[in-house]
């Protein structure tokens, strides 16, 4: 899968956003409902070196087991919408500063049932681990 970069926020100048169709559909954040489809509302927790995109129709306990197994070091969590843009979908990421993310900078998602993890590459997490060993754990961990 092409990995996409973190990009402006279409129509803002502040914001970042990261184009996520393909990621979003495997996801079930879109969904297709015959006539139209349903974009889902996220949570997006900003921990260190880690976005984790959370649909908000996910329980408070699994959403909070979630970000606390993401990092000791919580940033902010904030509210975004999944919108249309160009032939796909991109969600905004006004909190990706918070977890080390520039403009430009490469961002392989992770994909779990309602939940995406955009990770920074070049990142070093607690414990020595790398964004990708931390996404693909709290997929998993997502599924018990």
């Amino acid at each position: 899968m092409r990995t996409n970069s973190i990009k402006r926020a279409h129509g803002d100048r502040a914001d970042f956003a990261l184009q996520i169709t393909e990621p979003a559909r495997q996801a079930g954040l879109v969904r297709d409902t015959g006539d139209t489809e349903q974009l889902a509302e996220c949570y997006v927790a900003a921990v260190h070196g880690l976005l984790l995109v959370i649909d908000v129709t996910v329980d408070d306990h699994k959403r909070t087991e979630l970000i606390h197994a993401a990092s000791d070091r919580l940033y902010r969590v904030v509210r975004s919408q999944i919108v249309p843009s160009g032939n796909g979908y991109q969600i905004g990421l006004p909190n990706a500063r918070d977890a080390g993310f520039e403009l430009g900078d490469d961002a392989p998602v992770a994909v779990g049932n309602r939940l995406l993890i955009v990770q920074q590459p070049d990142a070093t997490l607690e414990g020595g681990a790398s964004p990708m060993t931390r996404a693909e754990s709290l997929v998993a961990l997502q599924h018990e």
